[in-house]
């Protein structure tokens, strides 16, 4: 055998030695098992999944008065906040406006919301409103929630 072809030989001798290395390392990535594989239809959810909306019947509310003042006939001038008494825990960065209607109001119900965020967290703002007399109730229905 010549010195050329001892030295092809080797070449190529080398050059298949590199690419079957190649060939088991992308062989081991294709069949190595998934750390967070595909979800498979009709599984179990994801702690990420997306939560259903709540709807306004999970929420129960009542009316808390700030601030009151009656005068005779013409009835009281009340400041009332809105607050939720019981309702569920929503998912952190979740954002939400839940609407309401306040009513036993002198001039008819009055409509406000409460806007939602994730956990427990909710904020409105103070309504005010005339009761015909000072043993009047206002009372407060959730209405509809939606997103933010």
């Amino acid at each position: 055998m010549s010195r050329t072809t001892g030295k092809l030989l080797l070449g190529f001798g080398i050059a298949v030695v590199v690419l079957a290395l190649i060939m088991v390392a992308a062989l081991r990535e294709a069949f190595r098992p998934d750390v967070n594989p595909a979800p498979v239809w009709g599984s179990n959810p994801s702690p990420t999944a997306s939560v259903p909306m709540p709807t306004a019947d999970q929420f129960s509310l009542k009316p808390r008065i700030t601030a009151q003042n009656c005068f005779g006939d013409a009835g009281c001038a009340v400041t009332v906040r809105v607050e939720i008494e019981s309702g569920p825990v929503l998912p952190e960065g979740s954002d939400y406006r839940l609407s309401y209607v306040i009513e036993q109001i002198k001039d008819g119900p009055r409509i406000g919301w409460l806007r939602l965020k994730g956990g427990t967290d909710y904020s409105g703002t103070a309504e005010h409103v005339t009761i015909a007399t000072a043993e009047d109730k206002l009372t407060v229905r959730a209405v509809d929630v939606y997103d933010s």
